[in-house]
Formats: structure tokens, C-alpha cells, sequence
């Protein structure tokens, strides 16, 4: 019940913050638009790069907040590789940019009934988090398995690793090791997996 009341409280400040928002952001790209000072353009880019990290962060508390009052899942038989496929698609040019090598060992025989938009989005956010764990060129390795009745994915990556605290706490709300991380990819994650049975976990 807690829970729920903070979830409505967060989703309704995080509404009312993302209205004006919007208005500064079309505000400010019109005027970049016509000022011709090339200083200026900067700043007014810079400002809006940080306005699309509150955005980022308004979305997250926004599917935290959901989490509380979860929505039915859209249950479909799903091939896990074809997921994994996907989201890696999507990552792609993000890995090539620092120079992370991808593996990719899709060994799963059997499809699973998942609402699949939150599983790629689960997908996406352990991929993210490998890929921002190395601080340079790296690989990330990315493999299904089917065991037991269950389908397993796991990402890896050759960052620095997860000392015990970090490993204790990664699935708080708010907690990240990350500078300009929310700490909500994690716990929303977590929250996904448990709607559908299933467990995440983490080792370093």
C-alpha cells in the first residue's frame, strides 16, 4: 500500500514536471534556430542534451511508478534468440562507438510466453549497463540456454566488476554506480522478470 501511494505520488509530479518541460525544450529550439552566435548554440544545445536526461529520468519514475499498479501482460509465445536479435540491433552502433566486440551464443531450443516489449526492454538494460561497465574496448557476450523449464539469458561484459556493496544493493531504487544513472533500469527490470515467475540475478 505504501508502495502504491508513493507510485501514484511519483506519477503525478512526474506528469506535471514533463508538461513545462516539453514547452522549454520546443521553446529552446527555436530559439537555437535563430540566434546565430555560435557560443550561444552551444549553450542552448547543452541545455537541451540535460533536458533529455530529465526526460529520461521522468520515463523511468514513470514505469517505477507502474510497477505498483502492474498492467496485465500481453502473453505471446516468444522465441528468446529473436529477441535477443533485436535488441542487439538496436545496441549495435552504441557498442561500436567505444569499441566493445559483441558475442552472441543463442542456444535456447524452446520459445517462452512473455509480454515481449518488457522483456526487450529488460534485455536492453543489462545490455546498456555492460556496455557503460567498460570503460573502453571490451567485449559483451550475450547467451540464451533452455534448463529446467526455464529460459535463461545472460549478459556479460569484461568491465571492472561489482564490488559487495554495489552487488547487495544494484536492485534499489535510486541506488547506481553509474554518474548519470537513475538506478531504476535495474529495479524495473527486476520487476518484470518477477510479473512473469521468472528471477534475475547478478554475480561479478
Amino acid at each position: 500500500e505504501r508502495l502504491a501511494a508513493i507510485g501514484e505520488l511519483v506519477a503525478g509530479i512526474a506528469h506535471e514536471i514533463r508538461n513545462p518541460l516539453s514547452g522549454i525544450a520546443v521553446a529552446l529550439g527555436l530559439m537555437k534556430n535563430e540566434i546565430q552566435d555560435t557560443e550561444h548554440k552551444q549553450t542552448i544545445a547543452d541545455i537541451l542534451k540535460e533536458i533529455d536526461r530529465l526526460n529520461r529520468i521522468i520515463r523511468d519514475l514513470l514505469q517505477y511508478a507502474q510497477l505498483a499498479h502492474p498492467r496485465e501482460l500481453n502473453l505471446v509465445e516468444t522465441n528468446p534468440n529473436e529477441i535477443v536479435e533485436t535488441v542487439l540491433g538496436l545496441m549495435n552502433s552504441r557498442a561500436e562507438e567505444k569499441g566493445i566486440q559483441i558475442e552472441k551464443k543463442l542456444n535456447a531450443t524452446e520459445s517462452f510466453r512473455v509480454d515481449t516489449d518488457q522483456i526487450k526492454q529488460v534485455v536492453m538494460n543489462l545490455i546498456i549497463n555492460g556496455i557503460d561497465a567498460m570503460d573502453g574496448p571490451g567485449k559483451l557476450t550475450v547467451e540464451t540456454q533452455s534448463a529446467d523449464g526455464y529460459i535463461l539469458i545472460k549478459v556479460s561484459d569484461t568491465g571492472h566488476g561489482l564490488c559487495e556493496e554495489a552487488k547487495e544493493r544494484i536492485f534499489q531504487p535510486f541506488y547506481s554506480t553509474k554518474s548519470n544513472g537513475t538506478g531504476l533500469g535495474l529495479p524495473i527490470s527486476r520487476g518484470i522478470i518477477e510479473m512473469h515467475k521468472g528471477k534475475i540475478l547478478v554475480s561479478s
